[in-house]
């Protein structure tokens, strides 16, 4: 089973919030999604997977968040022949979606589990 999804903020994008799942060390290649707190798949924005030299997989998903969508997303990773799942969960501040960086940083809660 790979790493604990890290969840790094990247930015405003097209009215939104550009956020990034990525895990690392999974075998063999694994599946990677945004969640709703109900559950419910949401699209990503950009999906890549690589494979390392030590032949073990990395994967990358963004999704862009809006002040009129989830604000609360959860991204899961699952080794689909193991049915084993890592996840992590991040909370976008209301007023993180009306100001600058400076903004975003300070209204950002990214909460782990």
């Amino acid at each position: 089973v790979g790493s604990d999804p890290d969840i790094p903020v990247e930015g405003h994008q097209d009215g939104g919030i550009r956020v990034v799942c990525r895990s690392f060390g999974w075998y063999p290649e694994p599946e990677a999604q945004w969640r709703d707190l109900q559950g419910q798949v949401l699209p990503s924005a950009s999906h890549n997977i690589l494979q390392e030299a030590t032949g073990l997989f990395q994967t990358e998903i963004a999704i862009v968040i809006t002040e009129e969508s989830n604000q609360k997303v959860s991204c899961s990773v699952r080794n689909p022949c193991l049915n084993q799942e890592r996840v992590s969960t991040i909370s976008i501040a209301d007023l993180a979606f009306r100001g600058s960086s400076y903004t975003l940083g300070e209204h950002l809660h990214q909460i782990r589990k």
